[in-house]
């Protein structure tokens, strides 16, 4: 079987719980092969792709990553906005691949030091190539998480890959360690996940990293909830009892990436100290 997979490094962590579920050889066209590593079956095919994080990481491996793809009809996996607005990104994926998904996880990989307990926090950025102002968290609510987190004893480390006119942000939260350039390569960004205490951000590869790494997540929503609402971007088989949503006082479920959503969040301090005692009975 020869599949045109996602490119994103999310939905590469999404669609991962489906391909594991084909018992037949895969050949799969992916950015993101540490993510298959572990599946014996699974062999990926270097696609071709201008998209600036999944070019760097492609390039980044070696040859001997990659397999030939076979003279095979090729079965596409994607999902719109049309898809999105009747269900949910795992519908999508089940109708693509025609199996169930029977478990979510990743590979275990290493991450930096940081001192322990940490706490990563994921800034509100703006991509050229995908520009979705509209989902994105109100960056002064995880500034103000930051700071929560800081007084609180946890080492507070920021992620992110920012570039001049490629992916900028409009306010990068405090914290104690910074990694906003892209200093991280894949498997180091995800041993830093799963070695964090708490992940704390909006909306995007940090919920599917941190609820396939069984680390507690919070994620502050903004808007364009009609595609990135949490029934949206989560399922079965996700193991959600670590995971926490801060909703705005009217979040917005528009289908818009650039709409200007209220994203107001009253009393942000209170809901934030009350989630986190929540996750802390878990722990």
């Amino acid at each position: 079987m020869l599949i045109k997979g996602m490119l994103g490094m999310g939905d590469n962590i999404y669609q991962r719980a489906f391909v594991r579920e084909i018992k037949e050889r895969v050949y799969l066209y992916t950015s993101w092969p540490q993510l298959y590593f572990d599946l014996p079956n699974i062999k990926c095919v270097e696609p071709l792709t201008n998209l600036r994080t999944q070019h760097k990481n492609i390039k980044r491996q070696p040859r001997i990553a990659w397999e030939k793809a076979p003279c095979l009809p090729i079965k596409q996996i994607i999902y719109g906005a049309a898809t999105l607005s009747a269900g949910s990104i795992l519908d999508a994926m089940r109708n693509c691949f025609g199996v169930n998904a029977m478990v979510f996880d990743i590979p275990k990989f290493r991450g930096p030091y940081i001192k322990k307990p940490y706490a990563v926090i994921r800034p509100a950025t703006i991509r050229s190539e995908w520009k979705n102002t509209a989902r994105n968290s109100d960056p002064k609510y995880i500034s103000d998480a930051a700071n929560h987190l800081m007084r609180s004893g946890y080492t507070v480390v920021s992620v992110a890959d920012l570039q001049d006119g490629e992916e900028w942000t409009d306010e990068l939260p405090p914290c104690n360690v910074d990694f906003n350039c892209g200093e991280l390569i894949f498997e180091e960004l995800m041993g830093l996940i799963q070695g964090a205490s708490v992940v704390v951000g909006g909306v995007g590869w940090i919920v599917p990293a941190s609820i396939s790494s069984g680390i507690p997540l919070i994620t502050i929503l903004g808007g364009h909830g009609g595609h990135n609402a949490p029934e949206k971007i989560t399922g079965s088989p996700m193991n959600l009892e670590k995971t926490r949503w801060i909703y705005p006082d009217n979040f917005c479920r528009c289908t818009n990436m650039l709409h200007q959503c209220n994203k107001t969040i009253s009393n942000f301090d209170d809901k934030f100290k009350e989630t986190m005692n929540q996750l802390c009975l878990i722990n």
